[in-house]
């Protein structure tokens, strides 16, 4: 299917993926302006972005040595545990060799290359541009890498079914609406209902959606609610870190609830 509406970026996609692996420092080969906003959002998280800053002369004599300087630059500058270099459309076009790039820097830190643009239909395809090579240099295991992939085709069908992928244009919408769910919820417990809260979140959203299942315990403790979470300790170090942090959370509320 051929999309008329704007879709998610796999560039951002390896991005992110590439904090959630714990990288200090992501280097975007590229102009300046390429995926800015969430490349500055991504700094409020803790991980640096830079980039080659790739002027038009450039795209066409190519840029290595400009990012061989940029690579020892964050070195020095930032003194990081872990570091990407990221691709982008310019410099997947013009056949920018990342990987190159990094040997001949010389830089000790432990570098992944990520060969990537925004050309892919799906912006998982950035995701698993970016697991690869960390599965090759040993962040994670190549079971979590086989795990990962199941997990990213399953997002896709169900993407496919229900979610942004279900026809050509869908109109933008905000969903339901919070208070009115609260106030459907307790109508329903006043009534007496028995339920469910089942909290299927990922990353930092879990964050937000955890507050919902301790809002609902806290206004109603002794409801008859059967609480879930898909909290379970395995993924990417980011993801077991947030999980780790909203358990803790949940548990300190006194909130029982099994694990998904």
């Amino acid at each position: 299917m051929k999309y008329v509406q704007p879709r998610p970026s796999s560039i951002v996609a390896a991005l992110y993926t590439a904090r959630d692996l714990e990288v200090d420092v992501a280097i975007l080969h590229g102009p300046s302006g390429c995926s800015f906003k969430h490349a500055r959002l991504l700094e409020e998280d803790g991980m640096r972005v830079l980039t080659t800053s790739l002027a038009e002369n450039e795209f066409v004599f190519g840029g290595q040595p400009r990012l061989e300087e940029v690579i020892l630059y964050a070195e020095e500058k930032f003194a990081p545990k872990r570091m990407a270099v990221m691709g982008t459309c310019v410099s997947m076009i013009i056949g920018e060799d990342l990987q190159a790039a990094i040997d001949n820097s010389g830089v000790c830190t432990e570098t992944i290359a990520v060969d990537i643009h925004a050309g892919f239909t799906e912006n998982i395809d950035g995701v698993l541009a970016t697991l690869r090579p960390a599965a090759e240099i040993g962040w994670i295991s190549s079971d979590e890498l086989a795990r990962q992939q199941e997990l990213l085709k399953a997002a896709n069908q169900v993407e496919r079914l229900r979610g942004a992928a279900i026809k050509e244009y869908i109109e933008p919408s905000r969903g339901d609406l919070k208070h009115k769910v609260a106030e459907r919820l307790i109508t329903l417990m006043n009534e007496g209902k028995t339920g469910v809260a089942i909290m299927n979140a990922k990353k930092e959203t879990a964050y937000m959606f955890a507050d919902g299942l301790l809002a609902l315990h806290d206004i109603a403790p002794d409801a008859p609610i059967t609480y879930s979470a898909n909290l379970e300790m395995r993924g990417l170090p980011k993801v077991r870190r947030d999980a780790e942090r909203i358990i803790a959370g949940l548990d300190a509320a006194g909130l029982s609830y099994e694990k998904r």
